[in-house]
Order: structure tokens, then C-alpha cells, then sequence
């Protein structure tokens, strides 16, 4: 069965795009919050298809960019090479080899160059969330609202 993702708006409503026909539907899903995240829908034209509904605040752009983190607060530091996966306005997620080490709420510095046209260098600090095998996922300890650069290449 196709699977559509489909981002949720602050009002708690989402368009629906059907992959067959393309008809267009607003619906509010305030309900799903926190309970079910993916609907089955059957068009009028009679495709059945399932909907991923993405609750996140912000949108998060897959991403291949080579950086590096450094781990705060421990005394010792050392650059470890981190491969980012995606990226949002308030956080970041990707892999490393020594993973292991990291425990949730550690803080850690990541810095990377991303990939747009001014080849922008990001320095941040945040603090992880979600660990994964070789997977991390950080949350931004300060989200500037006025952060062109990476505004720019999230919309890019």
C-alpha cells in the first residue's frame, strides 16, 4: 500500500494529496496528536493509500554533510567525524561510529558547512535526545529565530 507524508500546520490541520488522482483535501487532525500518526485513506477515485502525519514543529530536510561534534562539560575534548543526516530549524540528526559512548541528554558542540551556494559554516550546541544504534538525534540548545543561513538552506 503507498504510503503520503504529509505535514501537519499549527492550526491542526494537513492537505491531503491523493497519488492517483490528485484530488486536494483540508482536514483537521488535532485528534491524532499524540495517538495515531498514520490514517488509510480511500479517494473517491478509489485508491487506497496510507497518510504519515508529521507533527513536527519545524520541517526537516534530509541532508548528506560530513562534520564533526565535540562533547561539552567532560574535560576531555575530542572531535569525533559525524555524517549528518537531516537538519531542522531546531535540531539535527546524525551517525557516528562511537555512539556507544554518547548517553541521552549529553551535551555536545556539532559544526558542519552546509551544502547551499555560500558553503555557510554552522558551530552549534545541543543536547541529544535520541540514540539509536549509530543514529543520534539533537535538539538546538539556542534556536535563533533570525538564523539566515540555515533558514535559507532548509528552504532550499
Amino acid at each position: 500500500m503507498q504510503q503520503v507524508k504529509t505535514f501537519v500546520r499549527k492550526n491542526n490541520t494537513t492537505t491531503i494529496v491523493c497519488p492517483g488522482c490528485n484530488l486536494t483535501k483540508n482536514i483537521p487532525v488535532g485528534i491524532y496528536r499524540d495517538k495515531k500518526h498514520f490514517l488509510k485513506v480511500r479517494c473517491p477515485c478509489g485508491q487506497i493509500f496510507l497518510v504519515l502525519l508529521d507533527f513536527r514543529q519545524y520541517y526537516r530536510k534530509k541532508t548528506q554533510l560530513s562534520g564533526v561534534i565535540k562533547v561539552l562539560g567532560s574535560g576531555y575534548v575530542e572531535e569525533q567525524p559525524v555524517e549528518i543526516e537531516n537538519l531542522s530549524f531546531s535540531g539535527v540528526g546524525f551517525k557516528m561510529e562511537l555512539s556507544k559512548y554518547m548517553r541521552i541528554g549529553q551535551r555536545v558542540m556539532v559544526e558542519f558547512y552546509l551544502d547551499g551556494k555560500k558553503k555557510q559554516f554552522l558551530k552549534k550546541e545541543l543536547v541529544l535526545k535520541v540514540i539509536r544504534g549509530s543514529y543520534l538525534g539533537g535538539q538546538f540548545i539556542d534556536i535563533d529565530p533570525f538564523e539566515k543561513e540555515l533558514g535559507f538552506f532548509l528552504k532550499s
